[in-house]
């Protein structure tokens, strides 16, 4: 909105020095970028021949344009509106200094930040009644199709530490957008026993893949390491595949020649995994995945993406083949896998051999060295890791975009090489870096911008850039002896503990496991006198 001020006192802001010297400049001083819905502060800064600057905000001339999704007052207040994604609003300042006349621009980003705002229960706070939901509140309308066990997780630590590898995942009995700014995770009917717990919920961003061509025999050599030759192995990628596939058209390929190892491959329009535990004897398993229009070829494999993974355990000796999370075929093995050679992305033979390649788009490649089932796939086959997952052994999320090194991200940092060498010019081998389109994704509005998540401990979350997690965590911890979990201990608890101290007594196991499970406090198996006086001492009232 324009603003004219007319003010009589210039010589006052500006200092009476400046009279005697002349205006040659003029700047806005400010960010460059702004939140939809807020205030922004702008200075307008004069520059006289002297090298002296003064700030000239109130006796300048103040205007936006297009002026769609912002105006500015009197004093720089830049005030942005709600914006459908990102839009450009120009600053515009005219001062005039006696005869002299400057003007100047800003272009000023306006962001459709989507971001949490608040949490129930608090971060970090302790419960002494397990909740019945968690609620989060966001900036901006959800969309419901983004919002879903695989981007909202629940986890408990089990032992008070996470990510120790016995982190338990707790279902909820639901996951809904209550409203459309308020995420809902429904508990009810959920045993939450007296530990931490993390919810996170998923701003994961689109990235980069590799494309492969069969021709050039493409391939990423990620090397030989102790941390891909696990006894228990899972692997996991996003495939596009553009071409039936030539023979052993490799995903992963890990053996030299026909030496023991494994791969996953795509052939004759099939997913198919291999392994060997000696030179000549191998077993394997292959899709039988077919379109209903044509029974002979899996044409449904072609022209889209597909998570495929495998699984292979060595205490069952059972290799399971999925498909979009699907169980497609289970085999039984002559027992454990042996290992040799150089692990490949894309072709495994070295020195490359287009019978090895791979037609298509590779993305979001994981080697676990253990034995993920039907409901982890499932659960994580949408979204981005961390890379320090409990049992990620590799991970290659192809988001580098450029350069000839695919990065681990995982401790291990087997980083694997495009092309047959790691020269900045690359070679005729390098498969070829693309923006994905692979189904990875995060919480979203309405509009597609992804959840801004980071949190560190105030709200509104986010660093300001679309993507990133909203992690947070909070205690339950009863009180002992509030048998019917209200948040004190009174004469409604009284009734039930006499009830069992009737039952029971010193040595007799009471009829009803609530009895030991909420009012045995030293833990003997019976409810008595001993118990008693802890009880009494956890009173609160009311009497």
């Amino acid at each position: 909105m324009k603003r004219w001020l007319a003010m009589a006192a210039l010589v006052g802001l500006v200092g009476s020095s400046a009279w005697a010297q002349s205006l040659v400049g003029l700047r806005i001083d400010g960010p460059s970028l702004a939140d939809e819905n807020t205030v922004t502060f702008y200075r307008v800064l004069a520059e006289f021949d002297s090298g002296q600057e003064y700030e000239v905000t109130l006796s300048s001339y103040l205007w936006v344009s297009p002026e769609q999704y912002a105006e500015i007052g009197l004093f720089g207040d830049f005030a942005t509106y709600e914006i459908p994604a990102v839009a450009v609003e120009t600053i515009w300042a005219y001062y005039a200094f006696g005869a002299d006349v400057e003007t100047a621009s800003l272009d000023v980003t306006i962001e459709n930040i989507f971001n949490v705002l608040d949490v129930w229960p608090a971060p970090d706070s302790v419960l002494v009644t397990p909740p019945e939901s968690i609620v989060i509140t966001l900036s901006e309308a959800a969309d419901d199709s983004t919002v879903n066990t695989s981007t909202c997780r629940l986890v408990r630590s089990v032992d008070g530490v996470f990510d120790n590898g016995d982190d338990e995942q707790i279902a909820p009995a639901g996951i809904v957008l209550s409203d459309p700014t308020h995420i809902t995770v429904e508990l009810t009917g959920i045993e939450l026993v007296d530990d931490m717990y993390r919810i996170a919920f998923d701003g994961s961003l689109p990235g980069y893949a590799l494309s492969y061509t069969a021709a050039e025999k493409h391939v990423v050599i990620v090397g030989r390491d102790a941390a891909l030759e696990p006894s228990e192995l899972t692997i996991e990628a996003w495939v596009l595949a553009t071409a039936l596939g030539g023979s052993d058209a490799n995903i992963v390929h890990k053996f030299a020649g026909f030496s023991p190892g494994y791969d996953l491959r795509w052939q004759d329009a099939h997913i198919g995994f291999t392994s060997r535990t000696v030179t000549t004897v191998y077993y394997q398993t292959w899709s039988n995945y077919r379109s209903a229009a044509d029974p002979l070829t899996n044409e449904y494999l072609i022209g889209q993406w597909h998570h495929v993974a495998m699984s292979y355990s060595s205490n069952t000796d059972l290799l399971t083949l999925f498909i979009d999370g699907e169980v497609i075929e289970q085999v039984t093995g002559p027992g454990g896998i042996s290992h040799s050679g150089d692990m490949g992305i894309g072709n495994g033979a070295v020195p490359a051999q287009t019978s090895y390649a791979f037609d298509g788009v590779l993305d979001e490649v994981r080697i676990w060295n253990i034995v993920r089932g039907q409901p982890d796939i499932l659960r994580d086959m949408h979204r981005a890791l961390r890379g320090d997952e409990p049992g990620l052994a590799g991970y290659w999320k192809f988001d580098e975009s450029q350069g000839q090194l695919a990065y681990d991200l995982t401790d291990n940092s087997n980083h694997g090489t495009l092309g047959l060498d790691d020269e900045p010019i690359g070679d005729s081998h390098d498969p070829q870096w693309v923006a994905s389109t692979a189904p990875i994704y995060g919480i979203s509005d309405l509009d597609g911008n992804v959840l801004d998540g980071e949190f560190s401990g105030s709200f509104p979350s986010g660093d300001g850039t679309a993507g990133g997690d909203f992690v947070y965590q909070f205690t339950i911890a009863r009180i002992p002896g509030d048998f019917d979990e209200d948040g004190d201990v009174d004469l409604d608890d009284y009734d039930m503990f006499e009830n069992c101290l009737s039952l029971s007594g010193p040595g007799v196991t009471p009829p009803f496991t609530e009895c030991l499970d909420v009012f045995d406090f030293d833990a003997d198996n019976d409810c008595d006198l001993a118990d008693y006086a802890i009880f009494a001492a956890n009173f609160t009232g009311p009497l």
